[in-house]
């Protein structure tokens, strides 16, 4: 009886382990012969894990088992959105609003945000009236209606600069771009531009038995803009231009009084790891350098591309970055 009871739970163990495979992951057409129903429950499973693609393949099969199913229409319609596949959104949502137009109101103001997306602004327009139209007296109509203002807002907006394109010059700036690689350029005002170079400019030459020491690194450099040319870069006077690491990525902080930048090594396997650090602006020079902590930084972690923004309503800083 033991052995028997081992046996079950050991088969019902290894079912639950494979049902939530991908797409990807089943052979054949093994998957075109399930049945719709578990299809689709591998769809859902696929989101629960969020695999999206899978999903939106599993999707894709469950509306060729059951074509009328609008619902999941609409569903894999939102997959399609996400991934930023707007024309296949919007042929999606174009279907669902053409054969249950109230049945799912907020298919409008998705298809609208997809024929935004992809620069059809009068359609856009159309689609948020009849998003209007058809989405009274539900519980988040409010939260909707802040969303449509500022839908329309961003439609008045990105035609007139689509309409109204400004002339742009597009040169190759000779004193910055050096042997090595230049890049993540911030401009600190109209005349001042720091980015991220090599120290020297000499093309080292490197032994099979040299350390990772030997490679040169990156450092953060500043150009001013003088009689309109852009003049040649100099070491940032800082104290965040540590000889032993790669300093890149700089950015600077919404009242100009902090900077924002990558710190970056090689660990022992070889990999380039990094870490965000601030500095403060102290008599115009940036100093006192600290490592963010816990949270942004983390052990075995690489942190880095800062992004720096402004919460709108409490005026609070907020960092974004890639980790």
């Amino acid at each position: 009886m033991g052995k028997m009871l081992r046996y079950v739970l050991f088969t019902l163990c290894t079912i639950l382990l494979l049902e939530p495979l991908s797409a990807q992951q089943l052979i054949g057409d093994s998957l075109t012969r399930k049945s719709a129903f578990k299809v689709k429950r591998m769809a859902k499973q696929s989101l629960r894990y969020n695999d999206t693609y899978s999903a939106i393949e599993l999707y894709e099969l469950y509306i060729k088992k059951r074509p009328k199913k609008i619902g999941a229409q609409f569903e894999l319609a939102q997959l399609r959105q996400q991934t930023r596949d707007y024309a296949t959104a919007l042929d999606l949502y174009s279907q669902v609003t053409n054969t249950e137009p109230d049945l799912f109101p907020k298919a409008w103001f998705y298809k609208g945000q997809c024929e935004k997306h992809l620069q059809k602004y009068i359609e856009a327009e159309v689609s948020f009236e009849e998003f209007k139209d058809r989405y009274r007296g539900l519980k988040d109509k409010s939260k909707f209606r802040r969303l449509i203002k500022a839908e329309m807002a961003g439609i008045v907006i990105a035609d007139s600069l689509w309409n109204n394109k400004l002339p742009v010059l597009v040169k190759p700036m000779k004193e910055l771009n050096q042997k090595h690689t230049e890049s993540s350029p911030i401009f600190i005002s109209d005349s001042l531009m720091y980015f991220s170079a090599m120290a020297d400019d000499i093309l080292p030459i490197i032994g099979y038995d040299d350390s990772v020491s030997a490679i040169p690194r990156m450092k953060i450099f500043e150009s001013k803009l003088v009689n309109g040319e852009w003049s040649a870069p100099t070491l940032l006077e800082s104290e965040i231009n540590d000889q032993d690491y790669h300093i890149t990525n700089p950015v600077i902080g919404p009242k100009g009084k902090y900077l924002y930048y990558s710190v970056c090594a090689e660990n022992w396997q070889g990999k380039i790891v990094c870490r965000i650090f601030q500095s403060r602006l102290v008599n115009d020079v940036w100093k006192r350098p600290e490592e963010m902590g816990f949270g942004i930084n983390e052990s075995g972690f690489t942190s880095t591309q800062a992004a720096v923004a402004v919460e709108p309503k409490r005026k609070r800083t907020i960092l974004y970055f890639v980790s």
